[in-house]
């Protein structure tokens, strides 16, 4: 009878065990399915700044395929002159303790893409704190056509503006003739 109720326990224990890791991996497969269905590229970098999350939309921004881009640096995503100031915005982050800073105040970061060419970017990021050390998840959307079309405004508002300088002096010119020909009459 001892034996019988050890093996009930035992069996008890195992379904438990398996519904446990069943519902696990249910949870990682929702959350794999939710990332990889985001517009904007997310990625997380352990606390050396190695990546060990990145979703298709990094793929298609960053030109980098998640095989060869797992485990490396996050700085291979930046052009090498901003990689000494990420690291110290990174470290204060780290060391104010906030959990995160997000899109639309303005800041603009640069990526590099596979091939070489620098881009535009807006971020978000959070930190969590886990068993194995800090995460940090950044949150990049690529605002190259946002910031084209800023300077095309500007560039149109600097035109509209020099012409309106000019017919300015033109009138100015124009009346300034007449009224020294009436003078002159």
């Amino acid at each position: 009878l001892t034996a019988l109720l050890a093996l009930a326990d035992l069996r008890r224990h195992r379904t438990l065990r398996l519904a446990g890791e069943r519902a696990a991996a249910d949870a990682a497969a929702r959350l794999a399915g939710m990332l990889d269905s985001a517009m904007d590229a997310i990625i997380t970098v352990d606390q050396d700044q190695r990546i060990v999350l990145y979703n298709r939309a990094a793929e298609k921004v960053f030109g980098w395929p998640v095989a060869e881009i797992m485990g490396q640096s996050l700085e291979t995503l930046m052009p090498a002159r901003f990689h000494a100031s990420h690291r110290e915005h990174l470290g204060r982050f780290a060391a104010k303790g906030a959990t995160s800073r997000r899109m639309g105040d303005g800041t603009v970061i640069h990526g590099r893409r596979a091939n070489g060419e620098e881009f535009p970017l807006d971020a978000s990021i959070s930190q969590l704190d886990t068993p194995d050390g800090k995460l940090f998840t950044v949150i990049l959307r690529d605002v190259t056509e946002r910031i084209r079309a800023q300077e095309e405004l500007a560039a149109y508002a600097a035109g509209a503006h020099a012409v309106r300088e000019q017919e300015k002096t033109r009138v100015a010119r124009e009346l300034h003739d007449e009224l020294a020909q009436s003078l002159t009459a």
